[in-house]
Order: C-alpha cells, then structure tokens, then sequence
C-alpha cells in the first residue's frame, strides 16, 4: 500500500509551518496549509506545541477525521542542520525524533531548504540552474551559491542592527569567485518586500574595483506559500522517482551537446570579457563533472531517511498551493567596530649641563663648612608624616529594652526618653487625569465569501480582522452556502451571504473604505474570506475630562506623602537639636481624607484635605554616650578603644509601641580606633634610621601597615624633634 498522504513539516530556527499533501485524480496536491507558529525550537516544549498547533490547524482546514490523518512526514530543515555526512546533526536531531515521537508520527524523509530549491529550479529538460541562494533569519541570514545545481559554496553571516543589501555584497566579495555571478537572487525566511525592494535598489554595478554581477540581478522572493510548493514537490519527487532528473546522471552523448550548445551561446555575444571567458571554463568543468552524477541514495529510517520507493504512489500533475503568507520582517544587527591601538611613543629624557662657576682660591676655605651645613640642614628642618593603619575593635551586641518616657533613669533594662506630640493640617490639588469617552460604533454591509465545498454556519458575535488589526463584530448568525466547481469550465464559485456588522470599538477609525478585505478571527482564510460592500459610517468618539479612580489614589497619596513632609519639617523645627529623634516610633493618626469632587465628576482638578496628629519618642540629650557606656562596658576591649559615639549604629526593632513607651530590641553595632600613644611613639622614633623606625612602628600594636614619607630622604634619618613628627591613625588602606 503506498503513502497517499502525509504531513509535511518546514523547520526554520525559530518557527514551524505544516502542511498536509494528499493524493487524488492521479497526482500529489497541497490540501491545507497551517500557520507559520513561532517558537523555541531547542525547547521541547515549545516546538511540540508549535508543530502540534499548526498541525491541528492545517487538519481542521481539510476537514479530515483524526482517526484517517496520516502517519508520515515530510522534513524540510535549514542546510545548517545537516553536517557533512549527509545526516542531521546529533543535536538536531535530538530536537527531531522526539518531536515525532510525541506527535506519533514516522519519518519518510528530509531535505535541506536550499537543496529543495536546486531541486525544483532544476528541470528535467533544461540545464541545471544557477542562482543565489539568500535564506534570512532574525539576526543572520545564509548565502549558496549554486552553479548548474550543485552548491558551491554556503557562507553564514550574523548581524546586528538593520538587514541591508551591503551585507549581501560583502558576503558576495567573500565567496571569491573567478567567474562573473549568475544574476538570480532567491529570497526566503524572515523576507518580506521591503527586504527585496532594498536589494533591486542596491548599486550592484558600475562600482570601481568592485564587480559582481554583469548587470542588475533578478530577484525574486519566496513565500510561504511558493516554499511549500517547491519543498512537496521535491519531496514527493525524491520519494517517488529516486531523485529528481537534474540528480540522475545524464549520458555522454547529451553531455556534450549540452555543452557545446551553452559554449556556443557564450561565443554569440557581441562583447567578450575575462569573466565571460571564466563562465565557459566553469560550464566545460561542470557538465563534465555531471557525468559523475549517481542517483541519491536511500537512507536508513532511523535517521531519516526517504522511504523506499516501492512502498510509494507516483504522482502525476502539479501540486495547487492556495496559501499566502507573509514572514515577519528581519531584526539586523550592526557590526562592531574595532578601535585602533593605541602607539605609545617612548619617552627620552636629555640631563641638562651644569656650568659652574670659577672660584677664587680663598673661598675654598669655606668649602667643608659649606658642606657640613648643607648636611646638617635637611636633618634639622625634615618633616615626617607618618599614617597608622589599624585594625579596630569591632561591637556588635543586642539587648531587649524599653524605651519609656515616664522614666527617669537609665538602666540595664529601660532608656528614658521624650514624647513629642505635632498636629498638622494640609490639602493637595492635582489635575484630573480621567476621561470619559462617548461616542458610537461603525456599522456596514459586507459580502463572506465560502471557498469549501460544504455549508458553513457562523455564529453570532465572531470577531473579524482588518488589515490594520482593527475588531469587528457579527451582529446576527449566518449560513453561507457550500463552494461550487465546474470541471469543464474550470471555474469554481464561492458560496456567499450578504449582512451588516459593526465595530467592536467606538470611534470614527472604524469607518472603513467599501472593498476593505476582513478575515474572521476563528475562520481560516482558506475556507472564509470576507469583503465590505460599501464604506462603514456612523463611528464616532469624544472624551470629557472626569475624576478617575487613578485620580483619587494620586491625590490620597500625595497627601500623605505631604503630611509626612510637613511632620518631619515639624519635628526638626519644634524639638532641639540636641535630641535624638526615634524613627521608628513615629504615630500617624490622619483623619478622614475629603475630595471636592466624586469620581466619574467631570472636572479639570481635584483637592484633597486631611488633618493628622504625629507623635514621636526621642532620645535624651547626651544619651548616647551613656548608653555605650551601659551596655559595652563589660566588652572586650571597650577599655582600650576610642569610643566615638558617630561610628556606632543604633538599630531599633520595636515589638509593642504604645502611647507613651516602645517595647523590642536594640542591636549596637560598630567600630572604634584602638588607643594608640602616638607622643610615646614620636619619641622612639625621633632620629631613627628609616630601617629602624619601621621596625619599631611594626610592633606597635593593632597596626597592620603603614605610611611614611620625608620631605628629605639624603640620610634615610628621622627629625630629631618628634614635633617635627605628624602621626594619622586610620582604619582602612587608601
């Protein structure tokens, strides 16, 4: 029993498209063709649900049963999926076989895509085709060249940025081809016509020193619809005869009447460049090289390959493909750009010549005294700085306490401090942001069109398209009547129905133009297609400006954010600044908040008016030594460091906040300087060498590095006088 239906499944790198091939009247045609569905095909979830929308689609447009939809498909792949050997690579086909295995489907053969084109393009009556193979995707794209159908050379470029013709002729530069290039260029993938109408404008002659083509290339773009034809044919073709006849090896006789006849046609032009010269070469060293060719061999089902031919139905006529779509546009990158190195220049430096002058022989009796003070003098007037770096004790203690402000004293237990108490009035007034819009919809006539051979109910209220996405509704059900053929004529009728429908929206932009072209949202266009009968009226659309929900959040919010300005203004202003002001206790009690208008209100602003009552417990004047000084006494080290009040954090978690006390925990964190006798430590180093001094500094404690830097370094010896001596002790390493 042969194969007289399967799927066929084209694969892009981010997509996937099926389509169902059937076999009737004594040939293979294309019976439904599903949507292109996007996806992440690495991601075996998301190219199953892909594949088996599309599928499901392209069955429902056929009308089949599932019980009778085929078991076979069909595989076209990009090129970059198949390696060398003729298979699909291991990691393609780890994303292949259990997409067919989930979907229950067995494999009956792939093709690469640009092999299926040199399959179609080459006829069995004609000499193989040359062309440029331009297969783009979201951010690459990847060029065959293809002389007398045998690919050449692939290159694969990626970019960033905009897709434009530069890129192909850069690319083009980079195949290095002695001979001029077939001026054919197929376009497919993610191509739509402004992708082709950039390449038909693109300067591809008349450049200096750059020639590529010998006039402007044709250019034609594939779409969706012209890829099925061409990849089910080439299918079917390999299945069914072994390998279509520009694959099969043709005898030598024919070999070299096709040659000379081409070699003749090169020598009947008027004007013969190198170039020309070269094409003739390459046709002798192709069409011999045609007499090489053997018919494609089968391979194995496991990795799939074709199924045998005998298992198969020959098909007869041409395919009929009814689908259109259009890809999406191409997202380009733009090339980086490489900066240049910098040239550093080395650096000379000329030491300069000194003339002294002549001395009388009396004055080289001052000469050892003049010495002897030019020694002494950097001695008596050096200075050092010495910086001290050193490692600080660090605290970190937490204690559960009360901050009470009926307390007196300090203790173990409860910190006294201050209740401050502030009432604050304040109102906001923004500008409406709300807007109520009014209007009426578009109403009009319009034609559906039924393309299948059975009748088709289409309920109340389904949604139809434009082509600007634009929403329109059915406004009563409707039944239109079954498609009509007439074989002897070979015409066919579309079922049609007359009604009104109206936009889904109000607004005059749904006042379409009559002959407008409208799809339903739940219908494919293969078996429903609609048009307006004449232009739509009635829409309209005005807005008023209101008081929004929005609004009202906006002002409530505003209004608390001033209240709480003005309380911390307050507060800062009302308490003295020697008091310590506990955050975390602050009290808000707002009152009610009053809006001038209601929501829906029309209005061009809106007020909101609220008093609220802050309270806030604040630390005692010079408490915070006192507090160290309570609860780090007992520490380690407390005794040999120097506290200073500002290097330690104060971290307050409150448990139970009441009126006049605040109950949790207080985490006392930070660090402080070790007591370091820096006096005692001049001395010791006064009039040291350098070498010396270092040593003595290292064993200073709590000192892990050092600083030193003399004014006069001729003797490497310290001042004599430790005022001349400035110590700095620091913590951390500049």
């Amino acid at each position: 029993m042969g194969i007289n239906s399967f799927w066929l499944f084209y694969i892009e790198s981010d997509s996937i498209l099926v389509s169902l091939i059937n076999w009737g009247n004594g040939r293979y045609y294309v019976a439904s063709i599903g949507p292109r569905v996007e996806c992440d095909v690495e991601d075996h979830d998301s190219i199953l649900k892909a594949a088996d929308e599309s599928l499901s689609s392209a069955a429902s447009s056929a009308d089949i049963p599932e019980d009778q939809e085929p078991i076979f498909v069909g595989l076209v792949i990009p090129s970059s999926w198949v390696g060398e050997d003729g298979k699909i690579t291991k990691s393609k086909a780890e994303i292949v076989l259990p997409l067919l295995k989930k979907l229950d489907l067995k494999p009956s053969g792939f093709m690469s895509n640009d092999e299926a084109i040199i399959e179609e393009s080459s006829k069995p009556d004609d000499f193989p085709a040359s062309f440029i193979n331009l297969y783009l995707e979201a951010n690459a794209f990847e060029l065959s060249l293809i002389y007398l159908g045998k690919i050449k050379k692939r290159i694969k470029k990626f970019f960033d940025g905009e897709f434009t013709a530069q890129l192909v002729e850069d690319c083009l530069l980079e195949l290095n081809s002695e001979s001029t290039l077939p001026p054919q260029i197929f376009v497919y993938g993610k191509a739509d016509e402004s992708v082709v109408e950039n390449l038909k404008n693109f300067p591809w002659v008349g450049k200096k020193n750059v020639e590529t083509f010998l006039h402007f290339p044709e250019i034609k773009l594939y779409q969706d619809h012209d890829l099925i034809n061409i990849f089910f044919k080439a299918i079917t073709s390999q299945m069914v005869g072994g390998g279509n006849p520009s694959h099969q090896t043709v005898p030598p006789a024919e070999t070299e009447k096709i040659k000379e006849e081409k070699i003749e046609e090169i020598e009947e032009e008027t004007v013969e460049s190198n170039d020309e010269i070269n094409i003739k070469e390459d046709l002798e060293e192709v069409v011999e090289d045609q007499q090489d060719f053997e018919t494609l061999e089968e391979v194995p089902f496991e990795i799939l390959g074709f199924t045998k031919q005998e298992s198969l139905t020959k098909p007869e006529e041409n395919p009929i493909v009814e689908e259109n779509f259009v890809p999406p546009s191409p997202v380009v990158e733009e090339l980086p750009q490489v900066k240049p190195e910098k040239i550093s220049t080395p650096f000379t430096f000329s030491r300069p010549k000194l003339k002294l002058p002549k001395l009388k022989s009396n004055f080289l009796f001052f000469i050892p005294l003049l010495v002897l003070i030019i020694l002494v003098l950097p001695i008596i007037f050096s200075k050092v700085n010495l910086i001290l770096f050193v490692t600080p004790y660090e605290f970190d203690k937490t204690i559960n306490i009360t901050l009470d402000s009926e307390a007196e004293d300090l203790s173990s237990t409860v910190i006294p401090v201050d209740k401050k108490d502030i009432t604050i009035n304040s109102s906001v007034t923004i500008n409406t942001t709300g807007k109520k819009t009014v209007g009426n919809k578009a109403t009009g006539e319009v034609t559906i069109f039924n393309k299948l051979e059975k009748v088709q109910d289409i309920p109340k209220g389904s949604i139809l398209i434009n082509s600007n996405n634009q929403e329109f509704e059915l406004i009563s059900a409707v039944q239109i009547a079954s498609s009509s053929s007439d074989f002897n004529t070979g015409t066919m009728s579309f079922g049609q129905f007359k009604t009104v429908i109206s936009a889904s929206d109000i607004g005059s932009e749904y006042n379409i133009n009559k002959d407008s072209s409208l799809r339903f949202k739940d219908f494919p266009e293969t078996s429903i297609i609609v048009k307006t009968n004449a232009d739509f009226t009635g829409g309209s659309k005005s807005e008023i400006n209101a008081v929004s929900q929005q609004d009202k959040v906006n002002a409530e919010s505003q209004l608390i954010q001033k209240l709480k300005e003005l309380a911390d203004e307050k507060i800062n202003q009302d308490l003295n600044a020697s008091n310590d002001v506990i955050q975390d206790t602050v009290q808000t009690k707002k009152g009610k908040t009053e809006l001038n208008r209601e929501i829906g209100e029309e209005t061009d602003d809106l007020t909101a008016t609220a008093e609220s009552t802050v309270s806030v417990l604040v630390f005692k004047p010079d408490l915070k030594d006192e507090i160290l000084n309570q609860f780090l006494s007992k520490e380690d080290n407390y005794s040999n460091s120097k506290i200073d009040p500002d290097s330690f954090i104060f971290t307050l978690k409150i448990d139970k906040l009441e009126s006049t006390k605040a109950t949790g925990s207080l985490n006392i964190k930070g660090s402080s300087l070790p007591k370091v006798d820096t006096e005692l430590l001049k001395k010791n180093i006064a009039g040291k060498f350098t070498k010396k001094a270092e040593d003595i500094i290292r064993k200073t404690g709590r000192v892990y590095d050092f600083n030193l830097k003399m004014n006069f370094k001729i003797f490497n010896i310290l001042p004599f006088n430790p005022k001349n001596i400035f110590i700095d002790v620091k913590t951390e390493l500049p």
